[in-house]
């Protein structure tokens, strides 16, 4: 599984760094290539981008093998290549543009509380990018992108300018019930436990 620490375990030529990776404990997490796209898609982590997720690069460029890696790791269920792989279909990156396909991958991965994810899911559906605009669902986003760190509280002031107090409110209450589903299924054990 792709972590946030592996990003202090990729070197600056974005290959994957053992000595580090080991010293984290890691080590099974690194994928063995070179990464010419996922060093910048992934090193938001190493504090190089605080207030946003990390910018697709417009030169970024990502070989098929690079992108099946990490469309295979995000199938697995890892938040941080589920919200890359929304990234690369968001930009049209390694992969047709396609922005409902986007926000599919920024919700599997918000759904594991993944912050840049909020972050992402409050710009769509702002903008209207791959889903209906709804000015709510976009406050109510950036309202759980602020709660994890992800996004600083200036965009949430500026964003409660721009709204009604009725906005405002639903938002929260929608923020709140988004954040009690995460709780809940963090929670709960794996279903193949469960029926045991």
């Amino acid at each position: 599984m792709l972590s946030v620490g592996l990003t202090g375990c990729v070197s600056e030529s974005g290959r994957p760094d053992y000595k580090e990776a080991r010293r984290y404990g890691i080590e099974g997490s690194l994928i063995t290539l070179p990464f010419t796209g996922m060093y910048h898609l992934l090193n938001w982590a190493g504090g190089k981008y605080v207030d946003r997720p990390p910018p697709l690069p417009e030169e970024l460029t990502m070989t098929v093998f690079e992108y099946q890696q990490m469309d295979t790791a995000a199938r697995k269920g890892d938040p941080v290549a589920q919200h890359a792989v929304g990234l690369c279909y968001a930009k049209g990156k390694a992969v047709v543009k396609d922005e409902a396909l986007a926000v599919d991958w920024y919700h599997r991965s918000a759904g594991q509380g993944y912050g840049p994810a909020f972050v992402n899911l409050s710009d769509c559906y702002a903008q209207g990018a791959g889903v209906t605009k709804d000015q709510v669902e976009a406050y109510a986003y950036a309202r759980l992108a602020s709660q994890v760190g992800a996004a600083g509280p200036q965009s949430l002031v500026e964003m409660e300018g721009r709204l009604t107090p009725g906005e405002v409110v639903a938002g929260s209450q929608r923020a709140l019930g988004l954040w009690s589903e995460l709780m809940l299924k963090a929670k709960s054990p794996p279903i193949d436990e469960a029926k045991r």
